[in-house]
């Protein structure tokens, strides 16, 4: 599923904070001034640790070669699945062969139904 369509998304994928660096994750979501943001956090052996703050849809998508893994800490993320209806999660692991919507549930009623 390849898009070529500019999406308003800012995706940072410089590595915020470096081995045995501590950083305040909290200080960076709630300065975010972004409906869709992702900063990468760290990297751990082969993987990165994403920060995402949401708010509203994101497009329908998948990573080739990529799987996701999600972890809410705060409200609901919603995510429709081909075969699945909306699922409300906490934590919720994706491969990367799968197309996925994701949004927030106050963009469920006019967006993802």
């Amino acid at each position: 599923m390849s898009e070529t369509t500019s999406y308003p998304y800012e995706t940072r994928l410089n590595i915020h904070c470096q081995q045995g660096e501590v950083t305040d994750e909290r200080a960076l979501a709630d300065a975010c001034a972004y409906k869709w943001y992702n900063q990468t956090l760290c990297q751990v052996n082969e993987s990165v640790v994403r920060l995402g703050v949401v708010q509203g849809e994101y497009h329908w998508h998948k990573h080739d070669d990529n799987d996701e893994f999600f972890y809410v800490v705060e409200g609901k993320l919603l995510i429709n699945l081909p075969d699945r209806k909306m699922t409300a999660l906490t934590v919720f692991s994706v491969s990367d062969t799968v197309a996925l919507l994701g949004c927030t549930p106050a963009a469920l009623r006019r967006e993802c139904q």
